[in-house]
Parts: C-alpha cells; sequence; structure tokens
C-alpha cells in the first residue's frame, strides 16, 4: 500500500512537474502560436500572442485584446468593438495559460506518455469551473502545447497548435489601438 502511494504521488508530482514547464515556458516573456479549432462544423484559424496573464487572439471572426484588466473585442465585418472587463470563469476559456494551470485547483490530473508527447488529462473535482474536462497534449522536448481539448457543457472544443515561438511583446501590444480602428463604434458593457 506504502509502495502504491509512493508511485501514486510521484506520477502526480510529474504531471505538475510538466505542466508547470509548460506553463512557465507560455509566461516567460512572452509566446506566439498558431491554431486550428472547429465549431459548429467551420474550421476556425487564428492566432494568439500570450505574455502574462495578457493576450491577444486574431480569428477570421473577430480580435481580441486583454491587458489584465481589460478586455476589446473587435467584430470583422461589423465594425464594433465591445469592451468588458471579463470575470475569471470568462478569462478561463479564452486564455490558453488557464487551461494548463487549472490542476492547481478543483481539477485532478492525470498523465501518458504517446509518441514524444505528454498527454495530460483534467477532470473536475469541484463545481467552480465552466470546464468538467480538458486533454493538453505538450511536446515532450518543447514543453508546448500542441493540441488542447476543452469540455464544457457536454460538448468537446479542440484547438491544434503550431507554430509556437517565444517573442518579446510590448504592453501595448495587448490593448485595443483605437487609432488603427478609427470608424469603430464602441460598445463600453463595463
Amino acid at each position: 500500500m506504502l509502495l502504491a502511494m509512493a508511485v501514486m504521488t510521484a506520477y502526480g508530482q510529474n504531471v505538475s512537474d510538466v505542466l508547470d514547464a509548460t506553463a512557465k515556458k507560455l509566461m516567460k516573456g512572452g509566446t506566439y502560436a498558431n491554431f486550428t479549432t472547429i465549431v459548429d462544423g467551420k474550421h476556425i484559424w487564428g492566432n494568439i500572442a500570450i505574455k502574462g496573464d495578457k493576450f491577444k487572439i486574431t480569428s477570421a471572426n473577430a480580435i481580441t485584446w486583454y491587458d489584465g484588466k481589460t478586455q476589446w473585442t473587435y467584430m470583422n465585418g461589423t465594425d464594433e468593438v465591445n469592451i468588458s472587463n471579463p470575470d475569471p470563469e470568462t478569462q478561463e476559456l479564452l486564455n490558453p495559460y488557464h487551461f494548463i494551470s487549472l490542476y492547481k485547483k478543483g481539477f485532478s490530473a492525470s498523465m501518458t506518455n504517446k509518441s514524444g508527447r505528454h498527454v495530460v488529462t483534467l477532470k473536475r473535482t469541484s463545481s467552480e469551473s465552466q470546464i468538467s474536462e480538458a486533454v493538453i497534449e505538450i511536446d515532450a522536448k518543447t514543453s508546448y502545447p500542441t493540441n488542447i481539448k476543452v469540455k464544457t457543457d457536454g460538448q468537446w472544443t479542440e484547438f491544434k497548435v503550431s507554430g509556437v515561438k517565444r517573442v518579446n511583446y510590448y504592453a501595448s501590444h495587448f490593448k485595443f489601438p483605437a487609432k488603427q480602428y478609427p470608424d469603430a463604434e464602441i460598445i463600453d458593457l463595463r
């Protein structure tokens, strides 16, 4: 029984070490990545820039900037910008760093290894999160995520990640550049 507990503890620490290394890579300096996801049968491409808890997501439908407090979402085609101060639950669904750090609060974590990737499964143990389960594939050599699957409201959303690289971003990269969108209608939802 003690041997089983020691093995389980070592295994749990290993999952933590892998996720901590990934979070550290994503948080240090800045990270850029491309992604593809399928929503309602449609492929949506985009890219994301992350630095700490700040991010900028660009897709065919919208551009979202988040500076750690305020979020601006510019909808392509409507020329509208929605401004909000999102709650932690909303941030949890948008920022990949939050997917990586779910195991720290209200989730159990397990891991398998497959073809040079760590496959981490996180399952909700409390009702504080909108995410009930997540599966994160992490490149064992680079510690960058290659695939993220998230289950909310019984439905899975998958993000295939590629082109990950380090970039040192200025803080202004994560704020809405109003001068570039002089005709945009501002909708302040704060």
